[in-house]
């Protein structure tokens, strides 16, 4: 049925839901995108950015992701966006997916790995001293993110990212207490969500995106894995998962950034899948363009919410 007919009931998704005590006004919620709208020196966000949201907060989404910032300058590594270093603004880190030119000359990983953006360069391994300091900056942000008003917290722990380095064997071939067995290497992961959930109210929303299903590499992620994950991350403070699929990292950064031919809600049954084996609420996405669609997802319990982004 055409999302144009006005006879389709959509009424699902204007219902309301809960993360946590945060009630959001409708099941649809806007993806954290990179805006490149802060400014480069100050790292404040501009008036244009501010807009930017405004309008689609008018546009009545129920729950907007403000993009990617940094928890700590050194090691960055990304684009224009947000310091949450201070109390100015606030970011995550990038590890190998880390632009070279930008933060620490030589990119940072979960162990020694090819920079994506320039392979013939090495990253270098955090130490064990590196990743308790981190913890520190982690904090702060979660911090500074309660002191600025936010109403939550979103965690970027998918699309070969660092924290998504840490959890895949393909990229962490550590030896000690952060690499070998799944357990050690979602280490990393749930001392960010404990930190942050420490340091955050206790009824304020901790939400964390990963992704559903990871291909095109040689070692993967299963699902059974990604379930226990989700589990775990509930127990140390998460309050809704939010379910990509793809990465920057292969030739799957196609599901990343879905182009046109790409079949709408094509990672609709993955999603379902892991949904069904876990108990907090899920946000899905994977090129959900048409609210027909959104609206059935969500009666079928695929989602509890839909994610819409880069249409």
């Amino acid at each position: 049925m055409s999302c144009c007919d006005k006879k389709y009931d959509y009424s699902i998704l204007w219902h309301p839901i809960d993360i946590n005590k945060c009630r959001i006004r409708n099941r649809i919620s806007m993806s954290g995108m990179g805006t490149f709208t802060p400014t480069t020196v100050d790292q404040i966000e501009t008036e244009s950015g501010m807009r930017y949201y405004e309008e689609r907060a008018k546009g009545g989404i129920g729950l907007i992701h403000t993009g990617a910032y940094f928890i700590d300058e050194k090691t960055a590594q990304g684009g224009r966006t947000l310091d949450f270093s201070t109390d100015k603004s606030i970011p995550s880190g990038t590890g190998r997916n880390g632009m070279p030119q930008i933060g620490e000359r030589v990119p940072i990983s979960s162990s020694e790995n090819p920079s994506f953006y320039n392979p013939s360069m090495i990253c270098r391994p955090l130490s064990i001293e590196e990743i308790e300091e981190m913890m520190e900056h982690w904090k702060v942000a979660a911090t500074n993110a309660v002191r600025m008003g936010f109403d939550g917290i979103q965690i970027h722990a998918h699309a070969g990212y660092l924290m998504d380095q840490f959890m895949s064997e393909i990229w962490n071939h550590r030896t000690d207490k952060y690499g070998g067995s799944f357990e050690n290497r979602c280490r990393f992961n749930l001392e960010v969500i404990r930190e942050m959930r420490k340091n955050m109210p206790e009824d304020m929303p901790l939400l964390m995106r990963l992704d559903a299903i990871d291909e095109m590499l040689p070692a993967v992620t299963t699902q059974d894995e990604t379930v226990q994950f989700i589990n775990w991350a509930a127990e140390a403070g998460v309050d809704a998962i939010d379910l990509s699929r793809g990465n920057a990292r292969s030739l799957a950064t196609v599901y990343e950034v879905p182009p046109y031919n790409l079949e709408p809600g094509f990672n609709m049954d993955n999603i379902a899948a892991i949904k069904a084996r876990v108990n907090i609420p899920v946000i899905g996405v994977g090129r959900i363009v048409d609210p027909a669609l959104a609206d059935q997802l969500i009666r079928e319990g695929k989602i509890d919410m839909v994610a819409v982004g880069r249409a």
